[in-house]
């Protein structure tokens, strides 16, 4: 499958690039690499397989390892916070989408 770059952010120093992907379900995924050397760097998000988002709306990994990953995307202008929560497991996840600028860059 294709990757669509969505940008650049710096995370903890360290720049990294942005793509928009699918899981296998249909669900939009956003998965990063470091910019220079292209190595993966992590996922931004997580498949809710129990739950149904809205069209272009993505469930991001805030907690634990992602902290400072998800601050960092969610200051950078590509996203808009939904201010949506889902629960899952033991933690909840935020529900994202992309801004418009990105939206059309990713197509």
């Amino acid at each position: 499958m294709a990757l669509n770059k969505l940008g650049s952010i710096t995370v903890d120093g360290e720049l990294v690039d942005l793509f928009l992907a699918q899981y296998a379900n249909g669900s939009l995924a956003v998965v990063a690499s470091v910019a220079t050397t292209g190595e993966p760097f992590g996922k931004l998000s997580v498949n809710l397989v129990d739950e149904q988002l809205e069209e272009g709306e993505i469930a991001i990994k805030t907690y634990a390892e992602n902290k400072s990953f998800a601050e960092a995307a969610r200051r950078c202008g590509l996203f808009i916070d939904t201010r949506k929560r889902v629960k899952t497991g033991f933690v909840r996840v935020e529900i994202w989408r992309l801004a418009p600028a990105a939206a059309k860059a990713s197509q």
